[in-house]
């Protein structure tokens, strides 16, 4: 590694926090402010990407035989397919990034935080649904017909909608992505298992996969910005990326990506159980000048205090 790439590593490291906790005029760069680039053949590109990820990923699952694995990018591809196809035909600059599908959204409809109404109802899609080669009596995949709703992406798009009006607004400059496809499930309860419960042996593989894939979708998207949906998204971005400064990536300005963390949308988030969830979001879009990316101009919310405070 050259001196000046290991500089570069360290001044990194030095202000990661500085992502989340510095003020900003503004996040993304206003060097161009034009419509986003038409990109017809992007679609084609990530769905390979995620497909290589996807293989990968395949080839690790002997050690995960404790578990139950859901891979919704396989069993649910027609509709995540139609998702991508459908919002990412242009140039991005912001990705939406959560951690891996949750079991009551992404699982059901292939769309990340895709809680089902959200899915069907505003962005406008829906489709056939598969089975994963082995379910959980708990957790059982039933795609639209699926009656019980993932509580975060309820959420996650109940403010967005609030805030951007239509779908269309909403990923003109952005798109949601989760850092992990799979969900594991604990055979004995069904219990959804976090990927940071998971050991260092078993992770290190998976976590270097979905390293290099995120790094891969942020150069295809061209994005500027990452919103981190919790902790660990925010460590792994920021791990992903402090891992292709340092292997000297000349394909991707690393210091001009920025990470800010957003609390998760989680009914378990203590921004959500005092129900200021909505407020605080509204204020890290604001501060850092985000607004412009989302903000419809009949959107009801005003300023940096939210007027939904329930």
């Amino acid at each position: 590694m050259n001196k000046n790439v290991k500089e570069s590593s360290a001044r990194k490291r030095k202000n990661s926090d500085d992502f989340v906790n510095s003020p900003s005029t503004s996040s993304i760069s206003t060097k161009d402010e034009s419509p986003p680039q038409s990109l017809p053949d992007q679609p084609d590109k990530l769905l390979g990407l995620e497909n290589k990820l996807s293989k990968k990923i395949q080839t690790l699952l002997p050690r995960f035989k404790q578990y139950i694995v859901y891979n919704p990018l396989e069993y649910a591809a027609q509709v995540h397919a139609t998702y991508v196809n459908s919002y990412c035909k242009s140039s991005k600059k912001i990705l939406i990034i959560g951690e891996n599908p949750g079991p009551w959204g992404m699982c059901q409809t292939g769309v990340p935080f895709g809680e089902i109404d959200a899915v069907r109802d505003w962005l406008q899609i829906s489709g056939p649904v598969g089975k994963p080669p082995e379910e959980h009596p708990k957790k059982l995949i039933l795609g639209f017909d699926c009656h019980r709703r993932e509580q975060s992406g309820k959420r996650l798009f109940g403010y967005f909608r609030e805030l951007c009006g239509s779908a269309d607004n909403f990923l003109k400059h952005t798109f949601l992505y989760n850092y992990c496809p799979i969900t594991l499930l604990n055979r004995e309860g069904g219990k959804y298992v976090n990927l940071k419960e998971l050991k260092k042996k078993d992770n290190e593989e998976l976590f270097s996969a979905c390293d290099d894939t995120l790094i891969d979708v942020i150069k295809l998207l061209g994005i500027e910005l990452i919103l981190a949906m919790g902790n660990f998204a925010e460590q792994r971005a920021k791990a992903a990326l402090e891992k292709a400064l340092d292997a000297g990536d000349n394909l991707l300005d690393v210091d001009s990506i920025r990470v800010l963390r957003v609390p998760h949308p989680s009914p378990m988030s203590q921004y959500v159980r005092k129900g200021k969830w909505n407020e605080m979001v509204n204020d890290i879009l604001t501060e850092h000048g985000l607004m412009q990316y989302f903000k419809n101009d009949q959107s009801p919310i005003k300023n940096t205090t939210i007027a939904n405070k329930r």
